[in-house]
């Protein structure tokens, strides 16, 4: 009987029928390690991740994911995490999280995991005694985390470095004090900059995440983010940027349906989440989006080396490719459903 599982929206003749709020679980300690021995692992840890597709980690072996926490505090108005885990951060006790990345080396064969966390960083005590459990146990095996700027400081990333991790990816989003203001992201550019030191200072590789078309875009900001991104010189090549989109009870969604531009009946349907598109139609945000990849192409053409500048040239033309000359016609009428 379908109505007495929470958590789920089903489909009864013409009706939905939504069956209330799931408890969350309290303590993640208590949930069982996926059983991975039937999953073609290694067909799907070399399509994601690609920004490390030059290091042994990834040409050699494979990548095992692990999620040792759920939720986030914050309250980014882009973002689904919180309305999703209403704001409630839990996490997995060091122990445990180790013997789950100590699991995936012993039957995955992974040679790097990435903790798939919506915030790795959110409880420093906690991060500090998964590494210190890695150091007492002696587990080698490298791994990268998602962070944000305001959540780390020096002492911390030694420690993680310490502890092998090799990357952390930081929802940086903007190099404009507006955008970030905008959308309630509780970190300065200057935070930014100063935590891409410290991490790099470490001898941890920073990957920076971006996004383009948030309240308050325009070129000016676009070059904003850009002249950021030529500050902290983040790793992992093309500095990656995605659209602003909508998702259901977020900040920018109810600005949305405020303004009518998206009513809750879009989600009765398998169309993927469209764009914010507020402000300014979507050929308008794709520009925004290349212009900002243009900007890097152009510096390390002149800048960077033979091998980066061939890795831009055929980047190039390959989204000429298939995110204009294949897309332009349909842009032009596209304004939410994307």
């Amino acid at each position: 009987d379908l109505d007495r599982v929470q958590g789920i929206v089903f489909r009864r003749d013409k009706d939905f029928v939504r069956t209330g709020s799931r408890q969350l679980i309290p303590n993640l300690d208590e949930m069982r390690f996926p059983d991975f021995s039937d999953f073609p692992h290694e067909d799907y840890s070399k399509r994601a991740f690609l920004e490390l597709q030059d290091t042994p980690m990834y040409k050699n072996g494979n990548i095992g994911n692990l999620f040792s926490s759920r939720g986030c505090p914050f309250k980014c108005e882009y973002c689904s995490v919180a309305a999703y885990w209403s704001r409630k951060a839990r996490a997995m006790s060091p122990k445990v999280v180790v013997d789950q990345m100590e699991r995936l080396k012993k039957e995955q064969g992974s040679t790097l995991i990435v903790f798939m966390d919506d915030l790795f960083t959110t409880d420093r005590k906690r991060v500090i005694g998964v590494c210190e459990e890695i150091l007492r146990r002696g587990v080698d095996i490298p791994w990268i985390a998602d962070a944000r700027v305001d959540t780390v400081d020096e002492e911390e990333l030694r420690l993680m470095s310490r502890a092998h991790c090799y990357g952390l990816y930081y929802g940086m989003e903007s190099g404009s004090e507006v955008i970030l203001k905008n959308i309630k992201k509780e970190a300065t550019v200057e935070e930014t900059i100063e935590a891409i030191r410290a991490t790099k200072a470490a001898g941890i590789k920073p990957l920076g995440l971006f996004m383009v078309g948030n309240p308050g875009e325009t070129m000016a900001t676009v070059k904003e983010t850009f002249k950021l991104w030529l500050k902290i010189d983040p790793q992992g090549g093309c500095p990656g940027a995605t659209l602003a989109s909508l998702y259901p009870d977020t900040g920018l969604y109810k600005i949305a349906k405020e303004k009518g531009i998206i009513t809750d009946d879009y989600w009765r349907s398998d169309r993927k989440p469209p764009y914010f598109t507020v402000e300014h139609r979507v050929i308008t945000l794709r520009f925004y989006r290349w212009y900002l990849y243009s900007l890097w192409g152009a510096h390390k053409i002149i800048h960077g080396t033979w091998k980066e500048r061939l890795r831009v040239c055929v980047g190039s033309l390959r989204f000429i490719y298939w995110r204009w000359w294949k897309s332009v016609p349909s842009l032009w009428n596209q304004s939410v459903d994307v």
